[in-house]
């Protein structure tokens, strides 16, 4: 996977929405170019079972383990290991994903090495649509047609390359939990299906089945249909050559359900204009989606949206886990109307203003929070993300309930901004922010929220306040560790600002907050053996419980992959000691 490439950020207090204005063009599946009642005006329809050929299976030919093909040559990228973490204290969850996410319901880390049925090598000169055995495959993975169809237990082999696609394609998988289909390329490297510039929309049908080791090229639209489930892509990428450009929104758009994309890459998908074009994005209807491991950059709208004005059929339940996501031109994560929603352990860095965006690496809410129209999101965990040189690094402007939990912020204009739009209940607690313009910041004196818990925060290299809120009723500000070198924390709350912890926490707000060295271990934002950070924060055990109590996964874990608590009690900050 490519890594990620260091910018500084700009303090930017703007709260224009990040993609309020969007107007995607599929935010559920019907009404796209490729339906499956119309696949066959396009060409003829193929069908394959598990023994369409009538032939016996010869050897298996393989399966890649290469990274993605993405130019890894890039070194403008960097690593995405390289920010102030220090190296990881303690092991994954036993489940092996991130924290709060549970493991998925199909096809993570699925077996594909299995005997193919069909196979497919345009470079075999006995190539012929009409058998796809070893000796005589198929010279098309479409077998010529416009859509396939694959019965349970059909294991596609598609060797060669590139094959060039003309028109839309539809992919129905037929499988079932004991027999799901594998369509997948083999070889080296992903192999490659060239649309030629000439935009071509893939949709996917049907139940239980891996795409796997695919390269997407050069103006190629995807929609897993809205009655699809327990579909996996795994080793995909969708991208474009440098000065090409799309003109359809999203670029892969789910509306189905228990749908997983992982390892993947979605990348360098640009229009002329600042019109959208979002990598992922959740739809209507669509519901238990996992994005995991992946890497999406430079698209023209978010790399992750979920969804714009979906108030009949909102998605719910998806989870986003151990992505590299940056310098897309709107957003890293964009959660407009959707709920149930844990973004965990992600990368996010290198977001700028635009026409439709202040900058902000991750929003909450961009359309607001109205639940009386079903608008805007509900329940969402933000747990252990790095998000970095950007404006801004996360800005709230709408949700029911938000919990933001153990991340590290840091390299920004601004490091969280809450507007002044509808919340109920708002908990900022154990993250870290170091090297920001503002630490905290309550944009137009917000007090919309039932309550707003700011706790157990290290908030250190501020050049503004540390803290800027207005005298809200449920304001708690409690056990932060605030300071700069040369000594002093700058608070605002509601007046003139306070200087030190003594008269901070002297206000009916605030209690036992700091003012000291966090003692950072050398080159991380970690505190040391000896910090005054460790052991002296708050119970995050209900806010943790909560999440794996709602959604299955474990969740007791620092940035540093370390079990919290680990002492006493819980350290300030986003790292366990």
């Amino acid at each position: 996977m490519r890594g990620v490439r260091w910018i500084v950020g700009m303090y930017a207090l703007a709260a224009c929405g990040g993609g309020a204005g969007d107007s995607s063009e599929a935010t559920t599946d019907a009404g796209t170019s490729v339906a499956a009642t119309d696949a066959t005006s396009q060409g003829s329809t193929a069908t394959a079972g598990t023994d369409a050929t009538g032939t016996t299976a010869g050897t298996d030919p393989g399966t890649t383990t290469s990274e993605p093909t993405g130019d890894p040559t890039d070194d403008t990228a960097g690593d995405p290991t390289d920010d102030p973490t220090g190296d990881p204290t303690g092991e994954p969850p036993p489940s092996g994903m991130p924290a709060g996410v549970p493991p998925p319901s199909f096809g993570y880390q699925h077996d594909t090495a299995i005997e193919p049925t069909i196979w497919v090598d345009n470079t075999n000169p006995a190539c012929d649509d009409a058998q796809g055995t070893e000796d005589a495959p198929w010279c098309d993975p479409f077998a010529g047609g416009a859509a396939l169809t694959l019965a349970a237990g059909s294991v596609v082999a598609i060797a060669g390359g590139p094959y060039l696609i003309e028109g839309d394609k539809t992919l129905r998988l037929e499988g079932d939990p004991d027999a799901p289909v594998i369509y997948r390329g083999v070889g080296p490297t992903e192999v490659r299906f060239d649309a030629q510039g000439v935009r071509a929309d893939f949709r996917y049908e049907g139940a239980y089945g891996v795409v796997e080791n695919i390269e997407f090229y050069h103006n190629t639209k995807h929609v897993v249909a809205s009655d699809a489930h327990h579909l996996a892509f795994h080793q995909i990428q969708v991208h474009n050559p440098e000065g090409s450009f799309i003109d359809f929104n999203p670029v892969f758009n789910v509306t189905g359900q228990d749908i997983l994309i992982y390892e993947s890459m979605i990348y360098d998908n640009r229009r002329t204009s600042d019109t959208d074009s979002h990598g992922i994005q959740a739809g209507a209807g669509a519901a238990y989606v996992w994005i995991l491991d992946n890497e999406l950059y430079n698209n023209n709208g978010d790399a992750f949206q979920g969804c714009h004005e979906c108030f009949a059929e909102p998605p719910h339940h998806v989870y986003i886990g151990r992505n590299v996501m940056h310098d897309d031109r709107e957003n890293a994560v964009d959660l407009k109307t959707i709920h149930d929603v844990v973004v965990s352990e992600n990368v996010m860095y290198g977001y700028a203003a635009s026409q439709t965006s202040s900058g902000d690496a991750m929003v909450v809410g961009s359309n607001g929070y109205d639940p009386d129209l079903g608008q805007g999101p509900r329940n969402v965990w933000v747990l252990n993300n790095v998000i970095r040189d950007s404006e801004t690094g996360l800005r709230v402007e709408g949700v029911e309930d938000v919990w933001i939990l153990g991340n590290e912020f840091f390299g920004l204009g601004l490091g969280l901004q809450l507007d002044n739009k509808e919340y109920r209940d708002v908990v900022i607690a154990g993250n870290v922010f170091d090297g920001v313009g503002a630490g905290l910041y309550s944009y137009n004196d917000a007090c919309s929220a039932d309550s707003v818990t700011i706790a157990a925060n290290i908030v250190t290299n501020s050049t503004g306040h540390h803290l800027e809120w207005p005298d809200c009723p449920g304001l708690a500000v409690t056990r932060n560790l605030l300071w700069n070198p040369g000594g002093g924390l700058s608070v605002r709350v509601g007046g003139p600002p306070y200087t030190d912890a003594a008269s901070l926490n002297g206000a009916p707000f605030a209690s036992e907050n700091l003012d000291v060295d966090p003692q950072y271990e050398a080159g991380t934002l970690r505190p040391g053996a000896s910090s005054p950070a460790v052991d002296a924060g708050v119970d995050l055990d209900p806010y943790y419980d909560a999440v794996e109590a709602a959604y299955g996964g474990d969740a007791h874990f620092d940035r540093g992959l370390s079990p919290r608590p680990f002492g006493a009690r819980y350290d300030i900050g986003a790292f366990e000691r």
